[in-house]
């Protein structure tokens, strides 16, 4: 039947056009039909192919309805089923203001039927035919709609599976309605039917239904949504052909940008289009609720715009696409867990933020939750203050269920620098610092990093930090940790900056040399934009046509500056009533300058002030140091706002910024220097007016104003806020911006003649501090040298302590001479004050370390050290202090903890553990754990020391911060290497290689751990010749009267064994002329094992007597290394080899027996292969056994030796067999 209106070919009997709609004629359908007892079923209005539509009235609430008949003949049973299943599920959906109501569903003389409100005013398809495309507000209004309607189905569980414009309707009033819920299923040809496996009309299909490779879900109705918000904003939809040709298309072709049918097209509608088409359901956006919150910025962006300016449209994004691809690949590598970092580069008003911009915009419909910080170029700003405002922002952001699992045991220590944590969660109250510095920083930023890993886990994050060259140093070094530790997060951090500002000594330059060396840094370098983007630039802003030559010029004056050229389009719509008749200004300040000449006076001055305060200012501050009425800063700043000069700062309420970093240099810059003196002195007094007893987040910002300000007494007022500030940055750990605030306070210093006094003093020390908390010691030694001579000079003691005790206890890199520090130590003893008991008992715990490396009698030095040690221990005990505490614990736990006094050592551990656990230092617990781990192998606990690894592990894995795993390796090391399970050893090596600098500060202790662990794994291997390379090149560091008092043994072990008896007699000999004593502390037995391995070796009876005496008292003890680095068995095999060297067969019998069941007990199968090697050498040797049981040990040797891998004593053990 052909259609009388376009001349279609319709079926026979059909009653409206397939292809318009227009009635075709024919019979009437019965018009007095009273169906399910309600409706009188009127004219026929509507059919499709699975469904005839009618006007009916319902005679019980009295109003007219659609009523359809499904057409049974046309559908299998299965389908009918099908239908009876949704149309339930689409009752539940009737709440919804978008969404076609079912109103009643059932069945009439055999005919299944539904009924909806009556929709006269037509489907989208309709107003489409008529307009085209959709003018830009309806088309937003309308993707709201939907994007609601289709949120709230997918909620409920239902697929719409056919979005097309045919099913949107709209109410008299306009309203749209989302109908048919996948209620049509495909019998005609129209559609790709179920026998062809998918479902859905082919112009709106989803790529993964059109390939039949996944059944239609959520995210193909978000696609189906995105062909059609194409075709409703260029006229048609993004693929036509053929059906075959359509569906290849959505599989394999990428959609001509809407941009190129419809060029005033806002970018960000364009993105969020581009996003739902993508091919892959993952980069659509996370789901219909998230494609809301991005339409409704984009509505809220279009109604927020306002321009003053004739003839100036809104801005759009033009260029970039090779950037802006690169920029959207970094979204999907976050969005699919692969931590990413981007940077974007170039010259100021480049377009790095508006590049950024649409990151965002992408990001956000990836299901993005975006945070963004600004750089403050001003100085004073506070520390991490870019990362402040992006943590901030989460926080506020997110759900706080979320936040409090994001922080899990990481809450006190983040609220150090972020007081909204504990706005959030109550309960949560900042972490005590740790006494060890660079641990307390790492603490801070692993609790950043894992706050951050753990909260994208709920949901992807994008960190903006804007203007990076300008962030303080600690912000650029947390940047670097978190790149380093950051892997399988859905995190993406992005970083702006003018790579015009960085020299080789600037420290972004440093930070952006670490991210490059990562696969997952992507860098992006901005450039001008090119001549025909220029043109399409031009003419989007001018709203018009301009001459070649014009845009010529403008490319030649702004070298393609979007910034710069958005100016000159700006100044020319203001020029000549908008037209293009006028001359290119030679430079962005110029352009500015005549902005700003269209402002009145007063608007100006208030800018200028603005302008000293900095690129960001508080409207409250503005007011406070402008002075006048509060109504006229307010004018001149919505004056501002209107001219586009500044805009306030998303989410920051009374917070502004100037729109462009060159807006507010401009201004700075055309300042009188006079004036600006002036205008920082107004600053400065409106700061400690307005901060009056809460200065602490702003004592940098009013020291820098002060200091720009020139008044008479503001260079010794600046002094002691930089210093104030010091402090500050030191206790939010951020080291960089103390040693800045301290070096500024020094140039002050020498302005205000205050040299060589108290002041000075206080910065050096601070300086000192600051630079050895960053470990760079020989800087810091040089400010603390200098701070105890003018500490000394001015009678300062208490100062000159605190000076001191900056002094770590060894030497490495740090200029001080450890004997030199004892007299430094003893002189601050004598002459501090009475009432200075905490810094008393302090400098007696420094002397204990001191006193290791001061030269005398060893046992006299010995026993002085146990003193002092027990004079700080009892001091701290009444001072109560808890640094005081630990400290004299530590003291006492490592340097007199000599066998003898193991129950003391326990006492004292346990209360490292106690007191470390009250303040939240957590690192402090796993070095007491550590040591108690220690104390357990020693003891012959193995049960009980594993046990402990055990506990020590769960919280180094929790969310406990400032768990160093370095030294869980190191005791785990211990462990696998006591057991023979070297290979595992090894590994744990390896592990602590890798943990570099970065993740712990304490390299000195980690390279003395992974040394000592080597020897002893070299030494399972018979490579002494390697291990004396290794332990003399150590040596080397040491004085010879510090090497005597134990450090030799090992040494003398080294040679003796590595075949070079000389050098191990000369040691020998050097330690028999203190009666071979060795100072009774943590390493006694472990050096007292290695000194009888070396008398054995060398056969030297006289030192295998003496060391026999003292060692056997502890012949059930372990020898450990250090504080549980490694561990050479049970003291045992020391002692036979003691008594083979000594001619006492029968002793040595006993002992090697003795050790082969303590070993085998703790399961050490190297040393109780060992033993039995050792056995059977005696027995054979002496004749004291008979050869079987020579042979049994030796059996049982080699059979140790093969299960631990130790071929070279296995062949040692083989040879001795034979």
């Amino acid at each position: 039947m052909e259609c009388p209106t376009c001349g279609a070919g319709n079926r026979e009997g059909a009653v409206f056009c397939s292809s318009c709609g227009a009635a075709l004629g024919g019979t009437e359908p019965p018009t007095s039909e009273l169906v399910a007892g309600r409706y009188r079923l009127g004219d026929l209005i509507g059919e499709g192919g699975m469904k005839t539509v009618h006007l009916a009235h319902d005679e019980t609430l009295d109003t007219d309805v659609a009523l359809a008949f499904f057409k049974a003949e046309t559908m299998s049973a299965e389908d009918m089923a099908r239908v009876d299943r949704e149309v339930k599920a689409m009752v539940a959906l009737g709440g919804h203001p978008a969404i076609m109501r079912i109103a009643d569903f059932g069945e009439h003389e055999g005919r299944r039927f539904i009924v909806t409100p009556l929709m006269n005013s037509g489907d989208l398809a309709d107003r489409l035919r008529e307009t085209g495309q959709l003018e830009l507000d309806e088309l937003l209004n309308l993707a709201k709609a939907l994007a609601g309607a289709l949120d709230f189905a997918h909620s409920k569980g239902v697929i719409h599976r056919d979005i097309k414009p045919e099913n949107i309707w709209f109410d008299p009033d306009g309203r749209p309605y989302l109908g048919d819920f996948g209620l049509a299923v495909a019998v005609d040809e129209s559609r790709i039917t179920k026998d062809g496996t998918v479902l859905g009309t082919p112009a709106y299909l989803a790529p993964e239904c059109a390939s039949g490779g996944l059944e239609a879900g959520p995210m193909s109705d978000l696609y189906s949504l995105g062909v059609l918000l194409y075709e409703c904003a260029v006229g048609h939809p993004p693929f036509r052909g053929s059906l075959a040709e359509v569906v290849s298309q959505h599989m394999s072709v990428e959609p001509v940008a809407p941009k190129v049918y419809r060029p005033d097209l806002p970018a960000g509608v364009e993105a969020l289009i581009l996003a739902l088409l993508a091919k892959s359901p993952e980069r659509r956006p996370a789901s219909a609720e998230v494609l809301g919150e991005a339409i409704d910025e984009l509505i809220a962006a279009r109604a927020g715009h306002t321009t003053a300016e004739a003839g100036v449209r809104r801005e759009r994004f033009i260029g970039r696409s090779s950037e802006l691809s690169r920029a959207r690949e970094a979204v999907d590598s976050a969005a699919a867990g692969r931590a990413t970092f981007l940077t974007v580069a170039g010259d100021p008003g480049i377009g790095k933020t508006r590049l950024a911009e649409e990151v965002i915009a992408y990001a956000e419909l990836r299901g993005f939750t975006n945070a963004i910080g600004n750089c403050l170029e001003d100085e004073g700003a506070p520390a991490f203050w870019p990362w402040q405002q992006a943590l901030r922002s989460l926080v506020e952001k997110c759900d706080g269920n979320e936040i409090r699992n994001a922080l899990g045991a990481s809450g006190p220590v983040l609220a150090r620098i972020l007081p909204e944590v504990s706005a959030v969660i109550p309960e949560v109250e900042p972490a005590p610092t740790p006494a060890d510095p660079g641990q307390a920083r790492f603490q801070l930023f692993d609790a950043i990093a894992a706050f951050l890993r753990r909260l994208s886990s709920f949901r992807p994050l994008m960190v903006l930090l804007e203007d990076i060259h300008w962030a303080d140093e600690p912000s650029l070094k947390l940047l670097q940790f978190i790149a380093s530790t950051s892997d399988r997060e859905r995190q993406l951090i992005v970083g702006t900056y003018r790579d015009v500002e960085l020299g080789r000594h600037h420290p972004l330059s440093g930070a952006m040399a670490e991210l490059a060396k990562s696969d997952r840094a992507i860098r992006i370098s901005l450039s001008g934009l090119e001549h025909d983007e220029i043109v399409e630039m031009v003419r989007s802003l001018g709203g018009g046509e301009v001459s070649e030559g014009l845009v010529g010029e403008i490319e030649s004056r702004t070298e393609g500056n979007p910034f710069f050229i958005a100016e000159v389009i700006r100044l020319a719509s203001e020029s000549a009533g908008g037209s293009w008749e006028f001359t290119v200004p030679q430079g962005v300040r110029e352009v500015l300058g005549h902005r700003l000449n269209q402002l009145d006076e007063e608007t100006n001055r208030i800018l200028a002030m603005a302008a000293v305060i900095g690129r960001e200012f508080q409207l409250s501050l503005l007011e406070h140091a402008a002075g006048g009425m509060a109504v006229d800063v307010l004018a001149a700043i919505v004056a501002a706002e209107e001219a586009g000069l500044i805009a306030e700062l998303a989410e920051r309420e009374g917070v502004y910024a100037f729109s462009h970093a060159l807006v507010r240099e401009t201004l700075y810059q055309e300042l009188s220097t006079a004036r600006r003196a002036m205008l920082h002195r107004k600053v400065a007094g409106a700061i400690e007016v307005m901060h009056e007893g809460r200065l602490e987040l702003h004592l940098a910002e009013l020291a820098h104003h002060l200091l720009k300000s020139s008044a008479p007494d503001a260079a010794a007022r600046a002094v002691e806020f930089f210093l104030d500030a010091g402090n500050y940055s030191l206790s939010v750990f951020a080291y960089e911006d103390a040693v800045k605030n301290c070096e500024t306070a020094l140039e002050a210093i020498e302005l205000a003649g205050l040299e060589g006094g108290e002041e000075e003093c206080r910065a050096l020390t601070l300086l000192g501090d600051a630079l050895w908390r960053q470990r760079e010691g020989d800087k810091a030694s040089e400010y603390l040298k200098r701070a105890l001579g003018i500490a000394r000079r001015i009678g300062r003691w208490d100062d000159f302590a605190r000076a001191l005790l900056l002094i770590p206890g060894r030497t490495a890199g740090f200029g001080f001479v450890m004997d030199a520090i004892d007299d430094l130590v003893l002189e601050a003893i004598g002459n501090l004050g009475e009432g200075e008991t905490v810094l008393r008992s302090r400098l007696l715990s420094l002397r204990v370390s001191s006193m290791a490396h001061i030269d005398g009698d060893i046992r006299s030095i010995c026993a002085e050290r146990a003193q002092t040690a027990e004079e700080a221990l009892r001091l701290a005990d009444d001072t109560g202090d808890a640094v005081a505490r630990l400290e004299a614990r530590a003291a006492c736990a490592i340097h007199i903890a000599s066998p003898d006094r193991t129950a003391e050592r326990k006492e004292w551990i346990e209360g490292i553990i106690e007191i470390s656990t009250e303040c939240g230092d957590w690192d402090g617990v796993i070095q007491g754990l550590m040591l108690r781990i220690a104390t357990h192998y020693e003891m012959a606990e193995t049960a009980e020391a594993r046990a402990g690894i055990e506990s020590m592990a769960e919280i180094v894995n929790s969310d406990k911060p400032l768990a160093r795993r370095w030294m869980l390796n190191i005791i785990r090391g211990l462990d696998a290497q006591l057991t023979g399970r070297f290979k595992e050893a090894e590994g744990f090596v390896a592990a602590n290689m890798r943990l570099g600098k970065a993740s712990d500060p304490h390299e000195g202790l980690k390279t003395i751990a992974i040394v000592a662990l080597t020897n002893v794994l070299l030494a399972a291997q018979g490579r002494q010749k390697e291990i004396a390379i290794l332990y003399a090149a150590g040596a080397r560091g040491y004085k010879s009267s510090t090497l005597l008092r134990g450090p030799v043994a090992p040494l003398i072990d080294i040679y003796a064994q590595a075949g070079e008896a000389e050098k191990a007699r000369e040691w020998l000999d050097a330690l028999s002329k203190q009666d071979y004593f060795i100072e009774s502390d943590h390493q006694w037995l472990s050096n007292m094992s290695y000194l009888a391995s070396a008398c054995s070796k060398l056969q030297d009876l006289g030192a295998a007597k003496v060391v026999y005496e003292r060692l056997s008292p502890h012949a059930n003890r372990f020898a450990v290394i250090g504080s549980g680095v490694a561990c050479l068995g049970s003291t045992h095999r020391p002692l036979g080899q003691l008594a083979t060297t000594l001619g006492n067969a029968d002793l040595a019998r006993l002992h090697f027996e003795s050790g082969i069941d303590a070993n085998a007990a703790a399961g050490a199968r190297p040393f109780e292969a060992h033993c039995h090697r050792e056995l059977a050498e005696v027995l054979s040797r002496t004749g004291s056994g008979p050869r079987g049981d020579v042979i049994a040990h030796l059996d049982e040797a080699v059979r140790l030796y093969d299960e631990c891998g130790m071929d070279y004593w296995k062949g040692e053990a083989e040879a001795l067999r034979r």
